[in-house]
């Protein structure tokens, strides 16, 4: 808003209902999520699951609404010529984003996974969450990979070029988001098997790190790219 207020006024014209939709569904994943929370003892299992489900899908509702907004200013698509709500909305970025993003979410669901199970007594429960756990982790790997280019491929040539070849700083972060990614599937199929114990709860404390590290380097490559922050 410091830098390009007029640009930061068209977001908040053009897209109040977005705004407005998005925030009805996050209420409703905040809600959701407190019954489950709350819920988990008083509950019978399958209203518990039922919850669940809910919290999910208000969960991908909110994703959905605000990745739209949040993708217009990098590829506003046909919206200068039309203004027209939709145009700007499902913008170029729209499903290349969506996509990597809810992989993020699938990798930080095993990650987090992991953290759940190591504290876990029962040996057979646990192992079985890590089980659980992995799947979402190594599942996402290949899905960021590919969805990180496909990212990449849609961007405007002169935001592709400076990203590519002119952003000297972000050569770092292009290398270290392939190498992150085998690190999380390397060290999620390790967590699975019978190391001692000990050993795994530092395992995942360090792949958790490297997640989160991952949508850091993901947020920083997407701002250098939105810059100057005005709409195309």
């Amino acid at each position: 808003s410091l830098l390009s207020p007029q640009a930061t006024l068209i977001l908040v014209r053009s897209f109040a209902w977005g705004w407005a939709a998005e925030w009805a569904f996050f209420a409703g994943e905040i809600g959701a999520l407190l019954i489950y929370y709350y819920g988990y003892d008083r509950l019978d299992p399958k209203r518990h699951m039922l919850v669940g489900w809910l919290y999910f899908a208000f969960a991908f509702l909110s994703l959905f609404t605000v990745n739209g907004i949040i993708g217009f200013m990098l590829t506003p698509g046909d919206w200068p010529a039309t203004r027209d709500f939709w145009d700007g909305f499902f913008n170029p970025t729209f499903w290349p984003s969506l996509a990597l993003r809810f992989a993020l979410g699938m990798m930080l669901a095993g990650l987090f996974g992991f953290a759940t199970a190591l504290g876990i007594g029962d040996e057979e429960a646990r192992e079985t969450m890590l089980r659980a756990s992995s799947r979402w982790a190594v599942a996402a790997a290949p899905l960021l990979l590919v969805s990180g280019w496909w990212y990449v491929d849609v961007l405007p040539e002169t935001v592709r070029d400076f990203f590519l070849r002119r952003a000297s700083e972000m050569a770092a972060y292009r290398a270290a988001w392939p190498a992150m990614l085998l690190a999380v599937a390397v060290g999620s199929l390790a967590l699975v098997s019978r190391l001692p114990l000990a050993l795994r709860r530092v395992l995942a404390v360090c792949l958790l790190l490297v997640g989160l590290g991952l949508v850091g380097a993901f947020e920083t490559m997407r701002e250098a790219a939105r810059k100057p922050w005005l709409i195309e």
